[in-house]
């Protein structure tokens, strides 16, 4: 008699049509987050956790991970983690002011950046690098190309001792410099 109430009580569950409400999860990976979104919504489910992380791969916006993976059956409105790509990941720029070209690059290369020069007329020193552009301690994706704005050095005026008026104009002149 015990066994006859203990199959009535446990054959009716294991026959139970409960499984058939189980809901699979979409393929979410590549998506937008906002499409991911919606696909969660469509299959009756419930949009969980989304945490960003950077990503030298995927684009920004790009969902890169789903917990629980795509094809597994579970609970209508059961929660689905996602993690969605920042982009690449961000660095500093660092302070290459005053170091010559040469150590410039070399630094901004250290950090996993491009470098571009680009020459300006000062009076520092030829080669120093005067600034940067972004400026230092600003925030690029890893590989961003930096303008390194260094210096030509100062010109030098010619001596013009001894010479005419005229003739001092034309040094002057040719050298890069007005005469007044």
């Amino acid at each position: 008699l015990g066994l006859v109430a203990a199959a009535a009580f446990v054959l009716p569950r294991l026959f139970d049509d409960s499984a058939s409400d189980a809901v699979q999860v979409p393929a979410l990976i590549g998506l937008t987050e906002a499409e991911a979104r919606r696909e969660i919504g469509d299959a009756g489910l419930t949009v969980g956790r989304v945490d960003p992380e950077p990503s030298d791969t995927e684009p920004v916006d790009q969902v890169i991970r789903q917990s629980p993976n795509r094809g597994i059956y579970v609970e209508p409105g059961t929660r689905v983690d996602l993690t969605v790509s920042t982009g690449k990941p961000e660095v500093a720029v660092p302070f290459v002011v005053g170091l010559s070209k040469q150590d410039a690059r070399a630094r901004l290369r250290e950090e996993g950046l491009k470098v571009r020069f680009q020459p300006e007329e000062s009076d520092a020193p030829r080669n120093e690098v005067l600034r940067t552009d972004p400026a230092t301690g600003e925030m690029v994706e890893d590989g961003a190309t930096i303008t390194v704005v260094w210096s030509e050095g100062p010109q030098k005026v010619p001596n013009v001792v001894g010479m005419t008026q005229q003739q001092a104009e034309k040094a002057i002149s040719e050298a890069g410099f007005r005469a007044e």
